[in-house]
């Protein structure tokens, strides 16, 4: 478990106990059941999950900025630790008391259901696991294990992977498929067409132009640029775009069917065409200058 999550900020916004804070912490009545009790209610409000269990997760930091404010002896926490019961029994009072509920099969159905919509229009695992946090402290929920939540948030993500790919797939025609296939094919020639796709058009020269216009004749022939993509989140797109550009088509023929023919469709429509025409343009702005 992660401990130092937070700031010194952090620390003093959520962590300072307020009159009703110390009122209830006082219904405790022994010095290491209060120095406890206000210890999990600080750890909850800081991390938005209570301490691991057996042992007792400590994190020293909070243990001393509980124990200056309560003016009781860190050291008695270790008194604490060893009553399991009575630390089981005051996160089921401080759940009341902050009115959080714990992750359960409930909110794992809720979880996973925001996670695909989001995952829908975010590629990346680092922003998805923010985007999981917030919406579960928005909800108040508290947070289950780092490991669980990576987890769902690993298979929402595959799922709409999927769900992306399949939708890609189901608008193209059969011409089309053939055609992207034949992108990853060399057949006589020394490269394949992915492979000249990629190429950046150089400096700009009427060759350069010549160029991206056989480059553009390539797409349209695809058919491609009749699929509709405007569902599709544009930085999906672009995510989708840079993996087939940073790919071999040796790689790319290794996947699976819809996934290689949506990555492909999104390559040509989103990545390739916006840099050729890109491209022209630079070139029309400085030949007019």
């Amino acid at each position: 478990m992660e401990s130092h999550v937070y700031t010194h900020q952090d620390l003093v916004r959520l962590a300072q106990f307020t009159p009703d804070d110390l009122a209830r912490i006082g219904e405790c009545r022994q010095e290491h059941t209060r120095l406890g009790f206000a210890y999990q209610l600080a750890f909850v409000r800081l991390h938005h999950r209570f301490p691991a269990q057996q042992p007792l997760e400590i994190d020293d930091e909070i243990v001393t900025y509980v124990s200056v404010q309560l003016d009781i002896p860190s050291s008695l926490m270790a008194t604490y630790q060893e009553q399991r019961r009575t630390v089981v029994n005051h996160q089921q009072e401080l759940r009341i008391y902050l009115g959080v509920r714990r992750f359960s099969e409930a909110e794992l159905g809720v979880l996973e259901t925001y996670l695909f919509d989001e995952a829908c229009r975010l590629e990346q695992t680092g922003p998805l696991l923010n985007q999981a946090k917030r919406f579960l402290n928005e909800q108040s929920i508290l947070y289950p294990s780092d490991e669980v939540l990576r987890r769902l948030v690993v298979k929402q993500r595959q799922a709409a992977r999927d769900h992306i790919y399949e939708r890609i797939v189901n608008s193209l025609i059969q011409e089309t498929v053939e055609k992207l296939d034949d992108l990853l094919e060399t057949k006589d020639a020394y490269f394949t067409p992915l492979h000249t796709l990629k190429q950046p058009p150089g400096r700009p020269s009427p060759a350069a132009i010549l160029r991206l216009t056989n480059k553009l004749e390539l797409i349209r022939g695809a058919g491609v640029l009749q699929v509709d993509l405007s569902w599709l989140n544009n930085n999906y797109q672009r995510s989708l775009a840079r993996y087939v550009h940073h790919r071999s088509a040796g790689r790319l023929k290794q996947l699976n069917s819809n996934r290689r023919y949506g990555l492909a469709g999104a390559f040509e429509q989103k990545g390739t065409v916006m840099k050729l025409w890109s491209a022209f343009a630079d070139y029309v702005f400085r030949r007019r200058n």
